[in-house]
Formats: C-alpha cells, sequence, structure tokens
C-alpha cells in the first residue's frame, strides 16, 4: 500500500509539472527582445501597424520589441522564415490578407499558413477603393459596371502585382458583377491615403460584396497559450487607446479589437473566400 500511494504521489507530482512550467513562462516572458517579422517592405501598411504594437509591446512589457523586415517572394519569404522560427514567444509575425490569398494562388510552398501559425491579434482593417481616371466615362460603380459590360476586356485594372489584395478584390467584383477587365499588375502599390467618407460602398452597387485588406499579429503555432493570451491582451489594450487608434486612422484604417478566436475564424473565412476568387480568376504562381 504504502509503496502504491509513494506512486500516486509522483505521478501527481508530474502532472502539476506542465502547469507550473506553463505559469513560470507566462510570468517570465518576455525576459529577452522580441522580434516581430514583417513580409513587407518598409513604410507600407503592414510594417507600420507593426511598428505600432511594437512600441506599445516595448513600453508595456519592459523588453524590445523590434521589427525585422523580410519583404520578397509575394510575402512568402518573411512568411516562411516566421513559420519556421522557434515557437518560444521570441519570435512573432505581423501577417496581411496576402497570406489567405497565397494559400491557394501558390501552387507549392513550404509552409501552410492556417497550419504553421497561431492567431494571436488582427490589428487593422482597410476598406478598399475603386478609382478610375478623370476622363472615363463612369462617375460612380454602377456607371463602371454599364461601361465595363458594353466593353468588356477593353478597360485596364491596374493592381500591385499578380495575387495582391488589389488584384484579388477586384477579381472579386468582376465575379459578382459578371464583368471583365484586362489585368494590369505592377511591382506594388503606391500608398493612398485618402478620406473620401462621401463615396458610397461598392454592396450598394452589388450586393454582397465585401473586400478589405487587414493585417494581424501571429505566432508560431505551437507558442505556449499563455504569452498568446498575454499578447493578444496587449494589442486590445493598444487598439482602444486613444494615439494608436489615431495612427490607424491616419493609415485609412479602422482598429479591430477581439479574441485570438476572432482572428483565427478571419483568417480561415478568407482563405476560403479568396480561394474561390483565385479559381474563378485563373491566376496561380508555380
Amino acid at each position: 500500500m504504502r509503496a502504491f500511494v509513494q506512486r500516486r504521489e509522483l505521478l501527481l507530482g508530474l502532472a502539476a509539472l506542465p502547469a507550473a512550467s506553463r505559469i513560470a513562462v507566462a510570468e517570465t516572458y518576455p525576459s529577452r527582445p522580441v522580434r516581430i517579422l514583417v513580409a513587407t517592405s518598409a513604410g507600407g501598411g503592414t510594417d507600420l501597424v507593426a511598428r505600432f504594437i511594437a512600441q506599445w509591446l516595448t513600453e508595456r512589457l519592459g523588453q524590445s520589441f523590434f521589427v525585422e523586415n523580410r519583404p520578397g517572394g509575394g510575402n512568402n519569404i518573411g512568411t516562411e522564415m516566421a513559420a519556421r522560427s522557434p515557437a518560444d514567444g521570441y519570435t512573432l509575425f505581423m501577417a496581411n490578407t496576402v497570406n489567405t490569398i497565397n494559400n491557394s494562388l501558390y501552387q507549392k510552398l513550404n509552409y501552410n499558413f492556417i497550419a504553421d501559425f497561431a492567431p494571436v491579434a488582427n490589428v487593422m482593417g482597410t476598406p478598399l477603393l475603386v478609382l478610375v481616371p478623370p476622363s472615363l466615362a463612369a462617375k460612380n460603380a454602377a456607371q463602371l459596371i454599364a461601361l465595363a459590360k458594353a466593353n468588356p476586356g477593353k478597360l485596364n485594372l491596374a493592381s500591385g502585382g499578380v495575387g495582391s489584395t488589389g488584384h484579388m478584390s477586384a477579381e472579386l467584383f468582376q465575379m459578382m458583377a459578371g464583368i471583365k477587365f484586362t489585368h494590369v499588375p505592377y511591382r506594388g502599390e503606391a500608398p493612398a491615403l485618402t478620406d473620401l467618407p462621401d463615396v458610397p460602398p461598392l454592396s450598394k452597387t452589388v450586393p454582397g460584396y465585401r473586400a478589405d485588406a487587414w493585417s494581424g499579429l501571429c505566432a508560431p503555432k505551437g507558442t505556449p497559450a499563455e504569452i498568446v493570451t498575454l499578447l493578444n491582451k496587449e494589442a486590445n489594450l493598444a487598439m482602444a487607446d486613444p494615439k494608436i487608434k489615431e495612427r490607424i486612422a491616419s493609415l485609412g484604417g479602422v482598429a479591430l479589437p477581439g479574441s485570438p478566436e476572432d482572428y483565427g475564424r478571419t483568417i480561415a473565412a478568407d482563405t476560403e473566400k479568396w480561394a474561390k476568387v483565385v479559381q474563378f480568376s485563373g491566376a496561380h504562381v508555380n
């Protein structure tokens, strides 16, 4: 009986160790600098959001959070680097909508965005605009649709590149409106931060249409839940701060507070939505 009791106590002690270890991790994190990988160039919306959050976390958690830009390969270079990083909370990743597009756009990736990352917190959502030159005989979405139907394939559509959020959003517009543009991809999108409160959303003309861009914080899958919870809490506090909200608004965006589960649902829904648009467009990258 004594041996049984001793073994039982030993088992209980072993069972308590993981919980104690997790508590210790949460209490000591972060104990050294933390990098936030960004798969785009410096100066873009995702990069700036990462810097806002990095500054907030540095001030709040007493360790340096710094941004490291790893652009290239349509976001895939930095994304793969983040996916292959240790799941210890010391490498984070500022993802964006392109990551959900790439899942179906690229025929072969060395990572799986949903499987290899843990959502932490969505941060900023940005509505997308359809802009036309003043010389075009279309002053609203209904007139643009009518003009495109009368001239199938004769109107050019410029975007920041194949698979970019702008490109896929325009493909969604064509799919839902039953029109056809000729896509002209460029090598990037110049920032267009303009206050246009009187421009009606496309959903007023194309019911059910919705396309926006977001930037949110992720961590490699397997990052301790206590760290994810802490970072989510701090990100939500940052989004409630008037100065951060003003900075986000200056980029034409809105704060997107919520739980990691909320963000995960956004990622899953967008991955499914953009897969349909990619199939419709016929776009793909080997």
